[in-house]
Order: C-alpha cells, then structure tokens, then sequence
C-alpha cells in the first residue's frame, strides 16, 4: 500500500468523502471524476463497487489511485482488503459486519488506513478499540442508499462521538441543505454519493460540505 496522509479532523473544517456509486454505468467516468473532486478539495475515495470481480476492482482502484497522484485525497477500498493490498491502495474500509477489525489491522499497518462503518455507539466503541483509524456513522437523515431506514440527525451522531477516541465521519443523506445542522459537531468529515456526483461545479459543493468545524486540529 501506499504511504496516506493523516485521516482525523482538520482545523476549522470538515474533510469531504466520496463514496463511489456501485452503478456500472458510472464506473467507466470514475478516475476522471476523482481527478476533479480530489482538486476541488475531496480528501477520501471510498471505492465501493460490490459488482465488480477482484480483477476489475484492482484495475479500477490502480485508476483512481493515479487520478488523485500528487494530491492529499486518499483512496480507500470498501470490503475487499485483497484488492486494497493488490492495488496498493491507502487503506481499507470495513463494513459492518465484515471482517474483523483485528484481523485487518494485521495486514493494513500505519500510516495505511483503516475504515469501518458502525452504527450503534457500542459499534463505535468496539471499532475504537480493536484498531480501527476512522469511523462512518449513519445514516445520518434518511438516504436512498438505505431504504426505509430513519436518519440518527444530530442527536444521533452525538451519542457516537460521546464515546468515540477516533475520528469520525457523518454518512446517509448528506448534501448542502442538510449538513449545516451537523456544524456544532466534532465531526472529523462527511461522507456522500450523489451531492459530489451531481452535475454542477464540484469546488462549491465540496465548499458547502466543508462547512465549518468545532474539532480541534
């Protein structure tokens, strides 16, 4: 893998996600979609594409990877530490209930990093303190991704950083018009799909995400 940047909080900003789209028809477009985001400000790519086989995703990772070459975005793979560790990726992201945080955190070694998706404060805890980098906490408003799931909103989020000692990230049904209830949180960033892939300029989008932060440098 190759050597990342620093994953927490960022002085007075949230950092920007993008979680790819699992749409094949958006895969071809992607490394040039990275390549404008990674310029606009995005600091992490979360490849996440369940339909593609191990081959493909190798290919598609080493893509986005020479997209964002020269940048401070971070290219991470969701689900899949054999692709992250054949494409020498920055690191791996785990979803909730995958492999175990341990088990990962024996082949993914600092500075790489190491994701993982929770959803209850005990699931963040737990992420915590088998060695996990960073968590994605959601959804935080109700999102097309998930399906008759109820947002947390801030309320929610808040009980995941009451007990969190490592970065976290908002994820689920964020855009410019929901975020900025999330402004008075320690939230290391904020992940999305259709708000960065949307037509339209994408430095005042990532602008709009950035928002403010109350988290410390």
């Amino acid at each position: 893998m190759k050597k990342s940047a620093e994953i927490g909080v960022s002085a007075g900003r949230r950092r920007v996600a993008l979680v790819t789209s699992g749409r094949p028809s958006a895969v071809g477009s992607l490394p040039a979609a990275a390549a404008r985001l990674a310029a606009a400000g995005v600091t992490l790519i979360q490849i996440r594409e369940k339909a593609l086989g191990g081959g493909e995703l190798v290919r598609l990772t080493r893509a986005v990877l020479a997209a964002v070459a020269g940048t401070s975005c971070q290219v991470v793979v969701n689900g899949r530490l054999d692709v992250a560790l054949a494409a020498a990726a920055h690191g791996v992201h785990l979803p909730g209930h995958g492999l175990a945080v341990l088990a990962a955190r024996r082949l993914v070694a600092p500075p790489q990093v190491l994701g993982v998706s929770a959803h209850t404060p005990d699931e963040v805890k737990a992420a915590g303190d088998a060695g996990a980098d960073y968590i994605f906490y959601g959804p935080a408003f109700a999102t097309a991704s998930h399906p008759g799931a109820a947002g947390i909103g801030p309320h929610g989020l808040q009980a995941a950083l009451a007990v969190a000692r490592i970065p976290v990230w908002a994820i689920g049904g964020i855009n410019p018009a929901t975020v900025a209830c999330l402004d008075h949180l320690d939230l290391a960033g904020v992940a999305c799909i259709r708000a960065l892939l949307a037509p339209g300029d994408p430095t005042a989008v990532v602008r709009a995400l950035a928002g403010s932060s109350t988290s410390p440098e």
